[in-house]
């Protein structure tokens, strides 16, 4: 019996440990993809000039990686395309932890939405970039 609690109590310390590094996670997520570039109350602000950036042209952003001509344009494209990639990595962990359907494809679906859902706000706030290759990477 003693030995079944200390490892209910573990297993409990464990899955606490687990959430609060997810909602770390989550909250990293939203001050990188929303406001990174501005604060929350420039975000809302009646004032504020939009800069939005929409690409729907798929790839277009990792030929610019290998093709662009300029250092700076290389870089910010390497930057862009490996930190589309890392970024969700944590999500698509956590999915297969939490979830009890583990199918690849079910996973691939919620984080498809998730990165679409990032790239209509961003759109629509008119904060960083809407592309459709930040879709194609976090997939």
């Amino acid at each position: 019996m003693k030995n079944g609690g200390i490892m209910n109590k573990r297993e409990r310390i464990k899955t606490i440990f687990l959430y609060g590094v997810f909602i770390c996670y989550i909250v990293f997520l939203i001050k990188l993809l929303f406001l990174s570039r501005i604060s929350i109350l420039e975000m809302f602000n009646s004032q504020r000039t939009l800069n939005r950036s929409i690409n729907f042209i798929p790839f277009y952003s990792i030929k610019e990686y290998i093709l662009g001509g300029s250092a700076t344009i290389k870089k910010f494209a390497f930057s862009n395309v490996v930190g589309n990639i890392v970024i969700l990595i944590p999500l698509g962990t956590y999915l297969s932890l939490f979830k009890k359907d583990k199918r690849v494809i079910t996973n691939l679906l919620f984080i498809f939405f998730v990165s679409l859902s990032v790239e209509i706000t961003q759109g629509l706030l008119g904060i960083g970039t809407s592309d459709i290759d930040d879709i194609i990477l976090n997939c």
